[in-house]
């Protein structure tokens, strides 16, 4: 039986329908200089957020080393700027009162508003401790690639 691929192409044009968007993956570096306010801490960590593709729900993963204090929190804050940290909107739950923090695939709903904040580089993660109990490493969350890891100055 001879192949009719032209007439499969014509078939899935006409039926309408379009390819399902794609998940969108955000990234952060966390350092102590863009903790708010700065800090002198060695540590550095790493956190992704995915957002689905129906712009409803967020996979969460953060790595973190090198912490100078036990940790005590950790989580996704926003709207955030460059001189303020917005309410806490995602808290994320690990193994604290350790130097290092590890979570993986945490989800989270999303709201329109949350979505809004998230693409314009308003989200910002927050590793608090003993030792700076206000945030001893931070990062901005950022499109995958182009705020890069770890990141330059946080965006406003």
């Amino acid at each position: 039986m001879r192949s009719r691929p032209f007439l499969t192409c014509l078939f899935v044009l006409a039926s309408g329908s379009a390819p399902a968007p794609a998940a969108t993956t955000f990234t952060a570096g966390l350092t102590g200089t863009q903790a708010i306010p700065g800090t002198n801490s060695p540590a550095r960590g790493t956190g992704t957020v995915i957002l689905n593709d129906n712009s409803d729900g967020i996979t969460v993963s953060l790595s973190v080393f090198g912490l100078t204090g036990f940790t005590t929190s950790a989580g996704i804050y926003g709207p955030s700027s460059f001189s303020s940290i917005g309410p806490l909107q995602f808290p994320l739950f690990g193994a604290f009162g350790n130097t290092s923090l590890f979570i993986s695939n945490a989800f989270f709903s999303i709201n329109p508003t949350q979505v809004s904040d998230l693409t314009a580089n308003r989200l910002l993660f927050v590793v608090n401790t003993t030792a700076f109990p206000g945030g001893e490493i931070a990062g901005t969350l950022g499109r995958f690639g182009t705020l890069g890891i770890p990141p330059g100055p946080r965006f406003e």
